[in-house]
């Protein structure tokens, strides 16, 4: 497993910005090859993804903080609390396992959810803890800074809004993450989006 020990804030970041759905979903996205400390090439992958729509900010909350449910809008495997450490701070354990020929991965994160005072505002804000839990002989991620934010904006319309940092824990070409990205960041939102609607 490759640890990172350069400073990646101080990295040089391209965006790029691309609209779905007739303008309503706007993915603002960067994918830059970095050298990590053994010399190997790895992606970093950065986007934001936003949308407003008719929602409950009450069923938003509570989707995020069902996290068996995360694997659904993930479109990964599964999706499981392995501790709750309060009524605010859960570590989560997501499983990956993608299409040939692609390796299964894992990702370990301790997950904090935060309000303003109005409770008009709710950030969920996952990062990586590799060491919480036990090895399973896959890919583990070592970065991985996800936030899911949730704007009530009045009238019943709630500002959904994604924001990540990672790099695969698994081999992934440069070109394909380049091409897979600001899709994937879509597939997300819009999933996550149609599941609160559901619930």
């Amino acid at each position: 497993m490759s640890l990172f020990s350069l400073d990646i804030s101080a990295q040089p970041s391209e965006w790029k910005m691309k609209t779905y759905d007739n303008g309503n979903i706007v993915v603002n996205y960067s994918v830059e090859e970095l050298t990590d400390e053994n010399g190997k090439k790895v992606p970093l992958m950065q986007y934001s993804a936003v949308t407003i729509d008719s929602l409950s900010m009450q069923k938003c909350i509570s989707v995020l903080s069902d996290v068996p449910k995360h694997k659904i809008f993930l479109a990964e495997g599964s999706s499981e609390i392995l501790k709750t450490v309060s009524d605010t701070d859960w570590i989560v354990y997501y499983y990956y396992n993608p299409i040939w020929p692609f390796p299964k991965s894992d990702c370990v994160a301790r997950m904090t959810m935060s309000k303003n005072d109005l409770n008009t505002t709710a950030i969920f804000s996952l990062t990586a803890a590799p060491t919480l839990y036990k090895e399973r002989n896959i890919e583990r991620f070592t970065l991985y800074d996800l936030t899911y934010e949730f704007n009530d904006l009045g009238n019943g319309l709630v500002e959904v809004k994604t924001t990540t940092k990672m790099i695969p824990a698994i081999p992934v070409p440069l070109w394909l993450v380049k091409v897979a990205c600001p899709s994937g960041a879509k597939g997300i939102l819009k999933r996550l989006v149609n599941l609160i609607k559901k619930s």
